[in-house]
């Protein structure tokens, strides 16, 4: 009939057309692909969720798109709340050290927050967790997105998931 089952990253499963019989609008592509075509580093996936586009060719590193700026949470429990997070189907972590650097735009007017404003609006200029252990220290790498730098956190902080 000319379709097919193609199940997701996230486990759940999807019917498209093959593109045999023209009528998909696809032009035999097999499924959407977020990034296809696309000209922005980032695209909104309307679902609270952020597809990073620079980071893969058809379907980038995915993001949670809102950090809430008074849900701090403890270095200890960032794991567990991005593991309970079920935004897009679940499957979430905590970023490490250099995935998290990696949405720092600096040089925009206002300067902070210094993130993709457009993808990721109204974010909080504030320190986000990663997942790296601050060397020589008791904490975990923070990405300050007020000023772009790095520096340990200590205490309970935002944290911005990712998968």
């Amino acid at each position: 009939d000319g379709t097919k089952t193609i199940t997701c990253d996230d486990g759940t499963s999807v019917s498209v057309s093959d593109g045999a019989d023209g009528a998909d609008g696809m032009d035999g592509m097999d499924a959407p692909e977020p990034c296809a075509g696309v000209v922005t580093d980032f695209v909104d996936n309307l679902d609270g969720t952020v597809t990073d586009c620079r980071t893969g060719p058809n379907h980038g590193r995915m993001w949670q798109q809102t950090v809430d700026a008074g849900n701090y949470v403890p270095k200890d429990g960032s794991r567990s709340y991005c593991e309970g997070l079920y935004l897009s189907g679940g499957g979430w972590r905590v970023p490490v050290k250099e995935e998290l650097e990696s949405l720092v735009v600096l040089g925009q007017t206002p300067i902070d927050p210094t993130i993709d404003r457009i993808a990721f609006p109204n974010t909080p200029s504030l320190p986000v967790q990663s997942s790296t252990y601050y060397p020589a220290g008791t904490g975990v790498w923070g990405v300050n997105f007020l000023d772009g730098s790095g520096s340990e956190l200590i205490f309970s902080s935002a944290v911005r998931c990712v998968r």
